[in-house]
C-alpha cells in the first residue's frame, strides 16, 4: 500500500464517541482521508515500497501528475540527476545512461531519486519535462545539452557523429529544468 505523505489531521478514531453515534461521522473520516489521499498523490507526495514499484504499471504515475514520472528498473547504477536512455527489456522499461557520443542512447529522462538508483534496483526518472534538483549549481536561463557520460553540459557536443540534444534550462540554485528534445536539437 503506497504511503500518502500528508496527514489530515484527524485521529484514527473521535473520542468519547458512543459505537452507534462513530456510525454517523464514519462516512466523514473516510471522505476526508480519500481527499488527503488524492491531494498527497496530485503533489507527488506517495512512497512506494519497491515491491509496489515492481508490480505497478510503470506510466501510470504519467496520468494526473505534477510532474511526469515513472518507475524503472536500473540496468548500471545511476546517481541522482544522471541523464538516461530508456529501453524495453522484456516488457520491462530499464534505465541506462544517457550518451551523446553516438546516436543509440539519446536522453529520455533524468534520475529524481536522491541516492541515486542501484544496478537491478527500481526507482523513479522524470520523464521528458519536469524540475529535478538533481542537477545543481546551472546557469539560471541556460541552455543544456546532453553530454557523453549521462550528465549536461553548456555546449554542445562538436565531436563528430555526437547527438546534439538539448535536455533542459538551467535554474540556478533551484536545479534544473528538464526538458528534453527527442532525437536531438
Amino acid at each position: 500500500m503506497p504511503s500518502f505523505n500528508l496527514q489530515s489531521g484527524l485521529p484514527s478514531q473521535p473520542s468519547g464517541l458512543k459505537d452507534e453515534d462513530y456510525s454517523l461521522v464514519a462516512p466523514l473520516y473516510r471522505a476526508v482521508s480519500a481527499l488527503t489521499q488524492q491531494a498527497a498523490a496530485a503533489t507527488g507526495n506517495v512512497t512506494y515500497t519497491a515491491a509496489e514499484q515492481a508490480t505497478s504499471d510503470q506510466f501510470v504515475k504519467l496520468i494526473g501528475q505534477r510532474y511526469n514520472k515513472i518507475f524503472v528498473r536500473a540496468t548500471v547504477a545511476l546517481g541522482f540527476g544522471k541523464i538516461v536512455n530508456l529501453h524495453l527489456v522484456g516488457g520491462i522499461v530499464e534505465a541506462r545512461l544517457a550518451d551523446a557520443t553516438g546516436t543509440t542512447l539519446p536522453a529520455h529522462g533524468v534520475v529524481d531519486v536522491p541516492n541515486g538508483i542501484a544496478i537491478g534496483e527500481w526507482g523513479e526518472i522524470i520523464f521528458m519535462t519536469g524540475r529535478s534538483a538533481g542537477i545543481a549549481g546551472s546557469v539560471f536561463g541556460s541552455r543544456y545539452f546532453l553530454s557523453t557520460n549521462g550528465d549536461v553540459q553548456l555546449a554542445a557536443p562538436t565531436a563528430s557523429g555526437s547527438l546534439v540534444q538539448i535536455v533542459g534550462v538551467g535554474l540556478g540554485s533551484a536545479g534544473f529544468w528538464t526538458n528534453i528534445i527527442p532525437g536531438g536539437a
